[in-house]
């Protein structure tokens, strides 16, 4: 795995390598996707949790607002590092997080994500391009680096 790209420890999990350290991910943490059943009847939102190693700490870095909860997994750092990128499978939609925990939509049934049953997983190739898994359509779907519609695998 090259030293500019963060290191995948499991599906949800990331861990922060110095060279893609933006904003306020911070360098050797993990981010994991903590996903709830649709935050409704009383369930939490879904989470990004923070996991400090060295420390055994940890801390909610971001919870997705109700319009992007659902069911989110996977992660991957954008390739400037500035983001990370999750699914929502009962949304249908692609979330990005910045830096301070923020969420937007990034991608949505506008944009290709077919449901029911959206995206249940996400990466990004060396080039930028990102790629989802598309459970709706039972393809994956590749998001140019330079924008545009997307391709179909």
């Amino acid at each position: 795995m090259s030293a500019t790209r963060p290191s995948i420890i499991c599906l949800g999990f990331l861990l922060v390598s110095a060279s893609v350290c933006r904003a306020d991910f911070e360098v050797g943490r993990m981010y994991i996707a903590a996903a709830t059943p649709g935050c409704q009847n009383g369930y939490p939102h879904d989470r990004i949790w923070e996991f400090d190693p060295a420390t055994g700490s940890s801390r909610v870095f971001a919870e997705l607002p109700d319009g992007m909860c659902g069911i989110i997994s996977g992660l991957a750092f954008s390739p400037d590092g500035s983001r990370l990128i999750t699914s929502s499978y009962v949304h249908s939609a692609l979330v990005q997080i910045d830096g301070d925990g923020n969420a937007s939509v990034a991608y949505g049934p506008a944009d290709g994500v077919s449901g029911p049953g959206g995206t249940n997983n996400v990466a990004f190739d060396r080039v930028g391009n990102l790629y989802a898994v598309n459970d709706g359509s039972h393809t994956i779907n590749v998001y140019p680096t330079e924008g545009g519609a997307p391709g179909i695998i």
